[in-house]
């Protein structure tokens, strides 16, 4: 396995508080930075898995929505990378499950 990010470094960014308490806003702006910093590696890691340049868009777009919504099932901030790193793997498995289900179902008929 490899680094997502040069370094292996945790981005942090200061101010955007969103209510909630300091370790929720902590866990946001990290989550938020890195997928800023890394979105663009993620996309190329789903493009050469899916082989497809739009697939690999929506992806990585189901991916983000999904850090952005569950930032608190993030337990210790120095493990943003391997969470984040999960989260993908899961998301693209998930997509390539519905795909190859609905390619069934078209096949159907």
């Amino acid at each position: 396995m490899f680094d997502i990010c040069p370094n292996n470094e945790t981005h942090t960014e200061q101010g955007d508080s969103f209510g909630g308490d300091a370790a929720d806003d902590t866990k946001r702006r990290i989550v938020r930075k890195e997928l800023a910093s890394c979105y663009q590696r993620y996309r190329v890691m789903a493009a050469r898995r899916l082989r497809d340049e739009i697939a690999a868009d929506d992806v990585v777009q189901a991916f983000a929505l999904k850090a952005l919504e569950r930032f608190e099932q993030l337990r210790d901030v120095e493990a943003v990378h391997g969470w984040l790193r999960r989260l993908f793997e899961t998301t693209l498995i998930d997509f390539c499950r519905r795909r190859g289900t609905r390619g069934q179902r078209e096949g159907a008929f």
